[in-house]
């Protein structure tokens, strides 16, 4: 066969030709962004937030078409996890501005959002800063917070609120009685709590809670909110070095 006859006769469309090496193409949008749901972790758990390769961005970067339909699917974009070790304060503007975008594909989903480290930090303050307006949306949060920050979040109105893990970093670590008090009184759905260095005994929705974890408190502290948590089903107890549990009260 002449070599003319040749390169026409295995010569293949691109369309056809894309099929044939990638069959996942020729698949209906929304399956394809049913894999990409699958491959990140299930929610509420969340991916990295510059994570290249186990993050929404990182299905931005295979082609056009994903890219496409990964930045119009905003169930993608509804948990982040924000590491302290993925904020630069040299690039600390650009990172708020690329947060901000990625809450903004959510469109109107409920959130699972995680910020790691220390206030004492600036970029801490200033992704907490980032994602407050969106507040109203907020699911689950894990956040560090100094006395500034949880004086702006426990004032906050989070309708949609069930579960949120607060670590507090008082001027003398370890020292409670200089926490941040913790109050939650405008999160009417919230029925998960897990706390370390925080102030408790203050106003809490005590009736609210079905699952407590309380990380490194004397048991009396924690036996004052015991008595008024009526419909926990789920308690964990971290208590301090040497401390002994004498009496708690009987749970129902």
């Amino acid at each position: 066969m002449p070599l003319e006859l040749e390169a026409q006769s295995t010569e293949t469309p691109e369309p056809a030709l894309s099929s044939k090496c990638y069959p996942v193409s020729t698949l209906p949008v929304e399956i394809i962004a049913e894999i990409f749901q699958a491959f990140l972790p299930s929610y509420p758990d969340a991916p990295t937030f510059n994570d290249k390769f186990a993050s929404p961005f990182a299905l931005g970067h295979i082609c056009g078409q994903w890219r496409r339909i990964a930045l119009s699917t905003p169930s993608l974009w509804r948990a982040v996890r924000i590491p302290s070790s993925d904020i630069h304060i040299e690039k600390l503007t650009s990172s708020v501005e690329a947060i901000r975008c990625f809450l903004d594909r959510s469109d109107d989903y409920s959130l699972s959002i995680q910020i790691y480290g220390t206030p004492r930090h600036g970029h801490v303050a200033a992704m907490f800063d980032a994602i407050l307006p969106y507040a109203p949306r907020f699911q689950f949060l894990t956040l560090d917070v100094d006395a500034a920050i949880a004086d702006q979040l426990f004032v906050t109105e989070m309708p949609l609120l069930r579960g949120v893990e607060v670590v507090g970093w008082p001027e003398n670590r370890g020292d409670l009685q200089d926490g941040p008090p913790i109050s939650f009184l405008k999160a009417p759905l919230l029925s998960g709590l897990s706390i370390w260095d925080l102030k408790i005994g203050t106003p809490l929705p005590y009736m609210q809670f079905t699952a407590l974890n309380f990380m490194v408190y004397p048991p009396p502290a924690c036996a004052l909110v015991l008595e008024h948590t009526h419909n926990l089903v789920f308690l964990r107890l971290c208590l301090q070095p040497g401390d002994a549990i004498t009496s708690l009260p009987v749970l129902p």
